[in-house]
């Protein structure tokens, strides 16, 4: 639904907020009492890079998505102590059928829409979603503690174009639900394996 504030109708509003937040909201309240219960688990819920920076004609979307990260830092406090770890992906654009019908609703090309996307991106193409997936598995992995792998607590992972063979790139600002703001960039190394900042036990 590509449309401003002005543009965006009721209809579209509830059903993209329906299926983006609410539908995130909906399969924690169902997976959280296991998790409780057994005292761990992990939830990634899938955010985007517009519901941390915005985007252009997306309203909707972007209210969406911003509050998936939101809904992930406020059980990644609620969960902590439970041994939960709650976390997002916050890709920017990904390589599916999404896109193709995104460049059909503003009436462009693939190519046209696919130059836009890129140019700014520094290794020049879109992401891909076994990029996607494989960050997933490896924000799933490892135990949850203070320290090593897994040790991540309510960020909003970017995947945006960094490139994953210079450890030194760096990529888009992550969020952290300990500080509740923007902090500083972090390397691939950090995104993939983060080990900053996590929810501490007052």
């Amino acid at each position: 639904f590509p449309s401003n504030a002005v543009e965006c109708s009721e209809e579209e509003w509830d059903l993209t907020i329906d299926i983006n937040l609410k539908g995130t909201f909906l399969m924690s309240k169902c997976v959280l009492p296991s998790m409780i219960e057994q005292g761990s688990g992990v939830i990634i819920n899938n955010g985007s890079g517009w519901g941390i920076v915005g985007g252009n004609e997306a309203v909707s979307y972007c209210a969406s998505k911003g509050g998936v990260v939101l809904l992930t830092k406020a059980m990644a406090i609620d969960h902590a102590r439970q041994g939960i770890r709650v976390n997002c992906l916050c890709p920017g654009d990904v390589r599916t059928p999404m896109l193709d019908e995104d460049a059909r609703t503003h009436g462009l090309t693939w190519e046209e829409y696919h130059a836009q996307a890129v140019v700014k991106r520094p290794m020049g193409r879109m992401g891909t979603a076994e990029e996607a997936g494989a960050l997933v598995a490896r924000g799933a992995g490892g135990h949850g503690g203070h320290g090593g792998h897994g040790g991540n607590q309510g960020h909003g992972n970017n995947l945006d174009g960094v490139d994953s063979s210079n450890p030194a790139a760096v990529a888009a600002p992550i969020s952290s639900a300990a500080s509740g703001q923007y902090h500083r960039t972090m390397t691939i190394d950090e995104v993939i394996v983060p080990a900053v900042t996590f929810i501490t036990p007052a």
